[in-house]
């Protein structure tokens, strides 16, 4: 798992666009400018308050006010199964397929109108499971329904998802009736699971997410954060010498700058950057 920042590059296009309407209407809106510094300024000063109150905000408080300014990304499996260890309170030593004796039979209904209803696919399954100390895993052993059962009932697996095997396990065609069990997820919904409000691992997903972003990772963050900001509004405040509109638009939201209160909550934020550069 990784941390990307939400690096908005939309300040310089919008300053253009009210730069052209002013040479075009005379007209100066800076409504747009501000809808963007705001979400900068936002997201720098949710980073300080996830700093400043990290004992205190809830998990869900903190993933919200991450995404203002950063996003997950390279959430892999082995994230998905430390989550997976926070929600069972299972420690997880390994991964294996279990070959089960359980046979699905999919039914075959193609062949522009003709009918092939007749056509049967048999599908032997296999369980993905993860499994603790307590599992000792049987290569050459065929699992039972109702030994896999005993093992979840005794905690010592838990199943991932399904494998399918169109091949019988040694030669053999095993006609067990096919079971489903209570899967984690599978390679449709292990998004939804995760990341959506709904999934089953969703709240564990935020404490794990907590736990591995922590102060040093967040100043870090901010600082980054914080940069941008300060370059962006330095590109836009750069360009008066393009010509006299940029000059005139330009001049004219300095003023903003003030007026918004918007230069007072940049001057805050980049004391604080000194404070934390000062004792890192």
């Amino acid at each position: 798992m990784d941390i990307e920042l939400n690096r908005l590059t939309l300040l310089y296009s919008e300053m253009f666009a009210v730069v052209q309407n002013y040479k075009n209407l005379k007209n100066i809106d800076f409504t747009q400018v501000n809808y963007v510094i705001e979400k900068l300024l936002n997201g720098a000063e949710s980073c300080k308050k996830m700093i400043d109150n990290r004992k205190k905000i809830s998990n869900n408080d903190f993933y919200t006010m991450l995404n203002e300014f950063a996003h997950i990304t390279n959430w892999n499996e082995s994230d998905r199964y430390n989550v997976i260890e926070l929600a069972y309170n299972f420690k997880i030593v390994g991964e294996v397929i279990l070959p089960t004796e359980m046979q699905r039979i999919v039914q075959k209904n193609e062949g522009h109108g003709r009918d092939f209803s007749w056509w049967n696919e048999k599908i032997n399954v296999d369980l993905r499971v993860v499994y603790n100390k307590d599992f000792k895993v049987n290569y050459n052993h065929v699992y039972s329904i109702e030994e896999i059962q005993n093992l979840i009932d005794e905690k010592k697996i838990i199943i991932i998802c399904e494998e399918e095997r169109t091949t019988p396990w040694d030669g053999k065609d095993y006609k067990e009736k096919y079971h489903s069990f209570n899967y984690a997820y599978d390679d449709y919904s292990f998004e939804y699971e995760f990341f959506n409000e709904g999934g089953k691992f969703y709240p564990y997903t935020l404490k794990y997410i907590r736990k591995k972003i922590n102060n040093l990772k967040l100043k870090k963050l901010f600082l980054e954060d914080l940069n941008h900001v300060n370059l962006e509004l330095k590109e836009i405040l750069k360009n008066n010498k393009y010509s006299d509109d940029w000059y005139y638009v330009i001049k004219a939201y300095s003023n903003e700058l003030e007026k918004q209160g918007y230069s007072k909550r940049l001057k805050k934020l980049n004391d604080v950057k000194k404070v934390i550069n000062h004792f890192n």
